[in-house]
């Protein structure tokens, strides 16, 4: 599986485990936003990088995970 199903999953998982009204629409939305293989392209890095930390992954790997999705 790769990284961009990876976050896919994760967002799900993240949607469907919410109880929280505003966290469930934050989720809808980067799930949404996951649907294009090309999304990360599509951002700028600020928002990218807001979206990776969203889904649980730590400060110290956003960056090489941000440059993954964007080279492959």
């Amino acid at each position: 599986m790769n990284q961009l199903d990876l976050l896919r999953k994760k967002a799900d998982e993240l949607f469907q485990n919410s109880n929280n009204e505003r966290d469930n629409k934050k989720y809808k939305i980067i799930m949404d936003f996951l649907k294009d293989d090309n999304c990360f392209l599509n951002v700028d890095i600020e928002h990218a990088y807001a979206i990776l930390r969203d889904l649980g992954i730590n400060e110290e790997s956003v960056n090489s995970y941000y440059s993954t999705l964007i080279t492959r």
